[in-house]
């Protein structure tokens, strides 16, 4: 299936008497689920206490953006999660999970409550984006699961006290390999972010950490077993469109969900133009 849109949305589950059980005990109220669609998007919508909020899977060149992610009360009841995340009240298991897909745009999220895993990069997910987002307590979750080649860029992760808290069965390889986290930063901006470990059972192995406050020096790939930390992101702030632009020699000016208007200079002349753009659908600076 292709070019499937869902927009301007309130979808509310009822948290009473349903409640979240804990891990893989949920009943089930999940919003939206792309399975093999590509070129299709999801956007401005609300998603109120869900377990599973969106899902894609098998699914290419899709954006999701401009989704708000809410609570109403906290419903983890059961003595588990209890026990497990007393300090850390939580709403439901994924805000956004990607598994079997690729080339995905995720940007303009906004988590006002703490899902277990707020973003999963989950089976084979590769070269996905997220960017531009925020949350209470943003938990960017690389599921292992050969998962690789995902760019995470300007991301506020609030109070930043599960960054990169990340899940998946241990007999799954690392977290991810190859990805890039790029200006990811807490709310109080005095704040260090704990950098994952790039070996053993927890390894986020040969990614690019850039421009995140930490007490982690700048770090050649040699001294870290492929590892690139850099604590400057040389005032680019979100490395997508950094990219973008310099791939296709343009200034974005205006962007809407169906046309993009673009500037281009040249030593003679400046051109306007207007073109339709699928892969890059709602993306706003």
């Amino acid at each position: 299936m292709h070019s499937i849109g869902i927009e301007h949305l309130t979808i509310e589950f009822q948290p009473d008497p349903i409640q979240f059980l804990g891990h893989f005990a949920a009943v089930g109220l999940n919003a939206i689920e792309f399975s093999r669609v590509y070129n299709s998007f999801v956007r401005h919508l609300t998603i109120i206490n869900a377990d599973t909020a969106i899902h894609l899977t098998h699914s290419h060149f899709c954006t999701i953006s401009n989704i708000e992610f809410q609570h109403t009360e906290n419903r983890y009841k059961n003595e588990f999660v209890l026990e497990k995340f007393a300090l850390l009240p939580h709403s439901g298991h994924h805000g956004i999970k990607l598994d079997m897909s690729a080339d995905n745009l995720l940007m303009q999220l906004d988590f006002k409550t703490r899902m277990w895993h707020d973003v999963s990069f989950d089976w084979y997910s590769r070269m996905n984006v997220l960017s531009n987002s925020n949350g209470i307590d943003f938990a960017i979750d690389m599921h292992r699961s050969a998962n690789y080649l995902n760019l995470v860029t300007n991301v506020t992760c609030g109070e930043a006290s599960r960054v990169f808290s990340s899940s998946g069965d241990l007999n799954r390889g690392p977290h991810t390999s190859w990805s890039t986290f790029h200006n990811i930063r807490a709310s109080l901006s005095t704040q260090e972010i704990v950098l994952p470990p790039s070996t053993g059972l927890k390894a986020f192995r040969d990614c690019n950490f850039i421009g995140i406050p930490t007490a982690a020096q700048d770090a050649m790939p040699s001294s870290l077993q492929g590892t690139w930390i850099q604590g400057d992101h040389s005032g680019i702030e979100n490395l997508f469109l950094y990219q973008f632009n310099k791939r296709f020699g343009l200034i974005i000016t205006t962007l809407s969900p169906t046309t993009t208007t673009t500037t281009t200079t040249t030593s003679t002349s400046t051109t306007t133009t207007t073109t339709n753009h699928a892969s890059i659908t709602s993306i706003n600076q």
